[in-house]
């Protein structure tokens, strides 16, 4: 799978960079830039969800301490 995607994906597009630019460094780090903008989406949903989570944690952990106090005596 990952071999499929370097040969099919990868090199056709560090090759193309490599004409524009010809040095693999450049072409590699043009390469990197074009991955990054391309699963920025993903990467900021999920530090989305993180600060939100975060911000919700202590009102989570006060519900939790709550129903641990109320079912203390029940030991399941």
């Amino acid at each position: 799978m990952i071999g499929y995607i370097s040969d099919n994906l990868l090199l056709p597009i560090l090759d193309f960079f490599y004409g524009l630019v010809p040095s693999y460094g450049l072409a590699i780090i043009a390469l990197t830039v074009v991955i990054r903008l391309a699963l920025f989406p993903l990467s900021a949903g999920s530090i989305r969800n993180a600060r939100r989570m975060r911000i919700a944690q202590p009102a989570m952990q006060k519900r939790q301490a709550e129903i641990k106090a109320k079912y203390a005596s029940n030991p399941q």
